[in-house]
């Protein structure tokens, strides 16, 4: 639990599934992990907009990649011969060249998929025009209640009742949340994996012990979900998930790769101005 002033904290508790026994307790926001995971969505200044501030640099990151393309796209050979290794006399500028051409793609698809990410309402717009989505929920962290009636086990014993083939994953305790000016009645949230692996999620009243599956998503929600999937790498199988971590990582050396053949440019520029000087001075 957090003060007035600052966020409440939220703690994952990882459980023996055997013996229900907690086997560790970890903040994830206060981890390495936890941090790179808020730089990457936010910059850790989402009151900031820091969320907004990484969709545009999404935006550049999609243009370069699809202008880089452009540039290299050979005009006067074959695509065949435009793949060889060696286009320009430096090591830097090939490596600029091979390797931003295999990656232009996935990066600007990644890139893409990340601007939505980084616009919620408007992606949601944009999704409800062409597939059916339900109404977004209250965004941002809410707090725990500060005492619950129902306890974990009977929770649990009511999620499985509604769904009695599925395994339960998750168990999220209820939250205090608002609803036209009146509180509403808290619900624990409970995610299951049915025999097909597709994940079920249960609300259970935390008053009532009323246990209600919530609706599969619609076809709009199901490829949000995939939009955020396909960014992150979690589906794909491992070789997308490559795919994605050479996104991250290649980029980096194309920055270099380009300082170092704009430098190069800068100087060969100055070195042919230099001399025309000197033979307008000579003449």
């Amino acid at each position: 639990m957090g003060s007035e002033n600052t966020p409440p904290q939220l703690f994952t508790l990882y459980l023996d599934p055997a013996s229900a026994r907690v086997l560790d307790v970890v903040d994830f926001r206060s981890s390495l992990m936890g941090f790179l995971h808020r730089f990457h969505e936010n910059l850790t200044v989402p009151q900031h907009g820091g969320r907004a501030i990484v969709g545009w640099t999404g935006v550049g990151l999609f243009c370069l990649a699809l202008s880089g393309l452009v540039l290299w796209w050979p005009r006067t050979t074959s695509l065949l011969r435009a793949l060889r290794w060696r286009r320009r006399p430096t090591t830097s500028a090939n490596l600029h060249f091979v390797f931003g051409f295999w990656i232009s793609l996935p990066l600007a698809f990644v890139a893409l998929t990340g601007i939505y990410l980084a616009f919620p309402p408007q992606a949601r717009t944009l999704m409800s025009i062409v597939a059916d989505m339900r109404p977004a929920g209250p965004r941002g962290f809410a707090a725990p209640i500060p005492q619950a009636v129902l306890g974990p086990d009977r929770v649990l014993e009511a999620g499985q009742t509604a769904v009695p083939d599925a395994r339960p994953v998750t168990l999220f305790f209820p939250t205090s949340a608002r609803a036209n000016g009146a509180d509403t009645r808290p619900v624990w949230r409970i995610q299951l994996k049915g025999k097909s692996g597709d994940t079920i999620t249960v609300l259970v009243d935390d008053h009532s012990e009323t246990a209600k599956r919530q609706p599969a998503p619609l076809a709009g929600d199901h490829a949000a979900q995939w939009i955020r999937w396909l960014h992150e790498g979690s589906h794909g199988g491992l070789a997308w998930r490559l795919v994605v971590f050479l996104t991250g990582l290649l980029p980096v050396g194309l920055g270099l790769t380009g300082l170092i053949m704009w430098l190069s440019g800068r100087r060969r520029r100055a070195a042919a101005s230099r001399s025309i000087t000197q033979l307008q001075a000579a003449e």
